[in-house]
């Protein structure tokens, strides 16, 4: 936009000009020569700006001005051309009715669309009424909601996997307000961005949106809301719900809005490291154990599972003797630390060896809790009602894995390889340290775990794509037994038998 001087009101005299109000930077002075200082952060920010059309107004709630003149000067500038740049932006139609539906255009939506509900066959929303395509159909508040694909999405999902672009709206999903969000024209806290959430964890690819519209019960536009939702790049990845074969990305969103409605997306924050996992399984193993285990600490998070206590197995007053060891050692360095004076050291050395002691004493006050991660997912495991840890644990011991990985157990094993990717950075394959395969079959084991618990966590009842298995599954959360966890392992092993 061009901002002139006519257009100012300010308080106080200006001798930089627009140029000063823009940048709301302070008068300076070096030797005879007068100047503006410039500082990274604006001293005038923009909080809010309207734009009238005859369609209605553009409201810009956030965002900062940034000039595209050279450093200013304080001669008085008569006008100035500003960019805006808009962190949220509402449109506001001046002749729309109350609103009675939300509409949320999809980036990068890939699936199959194989539902139909005759209800929703003359919905004033529909993007295809004429060729009667097929939609995802789910349940938001009692009422019916869908996802339809655009007329041309055939050609625009070739273009996303083709690489011919980085995003496109490929789909549009629709539902009805609450009552309360009709009046405010609003929906409740968190929903976009969990639909968004729920979407790239059935897919495997990063769902985003441009918008989000409300619309009146005749599909005219009341409003939009302009913002940053999701991610807006294409990745494709693990695809959890493959629809053709499974059917259950509609009832995947209808238990997961009921059951985390209230809660922010951060709660949920496993199924976006589950999404990661599965776009890293093309690229290195050391990439897609590391979201694995990201996942894992957010479940950890959510079910409080936390370090446990080296003193557990012992009785009580063995216990007290131990922590009351503990805490005269803390107490004892501490004191030395503070007793250390400078001699013939300097200040400054005295201060670093002050510091280290503290630091040891800190260590020893918490030493009787071990943050053992192979034991956090085992009790993971038990919250979620998983048998994978016996499952694992005799496997790996029958097999022969757990000697030659040089591991004690299979938490032991999982530990090791966490420590290695999170720590280390990489595995020593390439010197034989490393079996690449063993440790890819951990990773997508871990990687399962942590779709089956938010798929437990949601109360999802359909079936699913495992990670351990290449060739397409339909397999329900609790598949796992002795006999079919031996299998889909077998296969790593097999592999490497081929390979040797």
């Amino acid at each position: 936009m061009v901002v002139k001087s006519e257009h100012i009101r300010c308080s106080e005299d200006l001798p930089g000009g627009v140029t000063q109000f823009i940048s709301g930077q302070e008068r300076g002075r070096v030797g005879e020569g007068d100047y503006l200082r410039i500082g990274s952060i604006p001293c005038n920010p923009l909080k809010h700006l309207s734009v009238d059309t005859q369609g209605g107004s553009l409201l810009v709630s956030g965002g900062a001005p940034i000039s595209n003149l050279p450093i200013p000067s304080t001669e008085p500038e008569e006008a100035t051309h500003v960019h805006c740049l808009v962190t949220a932006s509402r449109f506001v139609s001046q002749f729309a009715k109350p609103a009675k539906y939300f509409v949320i255009p999809l980036f990068n939506f890939l699936s199959e669309f194989c539902e139909e509900d005759a209800g929703l066959r003359s919905h004033p929303l529909r993007v295809n009424v004429e060729s009667e395509s097929h939609m995802i159909v789910f349940r938001r508040n009692a009422s019916l909601a869908f996802i339809e694909p655009l007329p041309d999405y055939q050609d625009r999902r070739q273009q996303l996997v083709g690489k011919k672009t980085a995003a496109t709206v490929t789909a549009v999903l629709v539902g009805d307000l609450t009552e309360d969000e009709s009046r405010d024209c609003k929906l409740r806290p968190w929903t976009a961005e969990r639909l968004l959430q729920v979407l790239s964890f059935a897919t495997g690819t990063f769902v985003g949106a441009p918008w989000v519209e409300y619309r009146d019960g005749d599909a005219g536009l009341v409003a939009r809301d302009h913002m940053v939702l999701g991610r807006r790049d294409f990745e494709d990845g693990h695809g959890v719900i493959r629809e053709a074969m499974h059917r259950g990305i509609g009832h995947l969103i209808t238990a997961a809005m009921e059951k985390f409605a209230s809660e922010s997306p951060s709660k949920t924050m496993a199924m976006v490291y589950a999404v990661k996992a599965g776009i890293f399984r093309k690229g290195s193993v050391e990439d897609l154990l590391r979201a694995v285990v990201s996942g894992l600490e957010c479940l950890f998070t959510r079910k409080e599972i936390k370090g446990e206590s080296l003193l557990s197995g012992l009785e009580n007053g063995q216990a007290l003797c131990v922590r009351d060891t503990l805490k005269t050692a803390e107490k004892t360095i501490r004191e030395f630390a503070t007793s250390l004076v400078a001699s013939r050291e300097p200040a400054d050395k005295i201060e670093e060896w002050r510091n280290i002691l503290r630091r040891i004493a800190d260590k020893v006050r918490g030493v009787d809790v071990a943050n053992d991660f192979g034991r956090k997912v085992h009790k993971l495991l038990q919250a979620y009602g998983l048998p994978d840890a016996d499952l694992a644990e005799k496997y790996f011991a029958d097999s022969g894995l757990l000697s030659e990985a040089k591991a004690k157990s299979w938490y032991d094993l999982i530990g090791k390889y966490r420590n290695m990717a999170a720590h280390t950075g990489y595995f020593e394959f390439a010197e034989g340290k490393y079996d690449k395969l063993v440790v890819r079959s951990v990773a997508d084991h871990l990687h399962d775990i942590v779709i089956r618990s938010v798929l437990i966590d949601v109360g999802y009842k359909g079936t699913y794509q495992t990670p351990l298995s290449p060739s397409p599954t339909s397999v329900p959360v609790n598949w796992l037994t002795q006999a079919t966890f031996g299998n889909v392992l077998g296969r790593y092993k097999s592999v490497l038998r081929r390979t040797n």
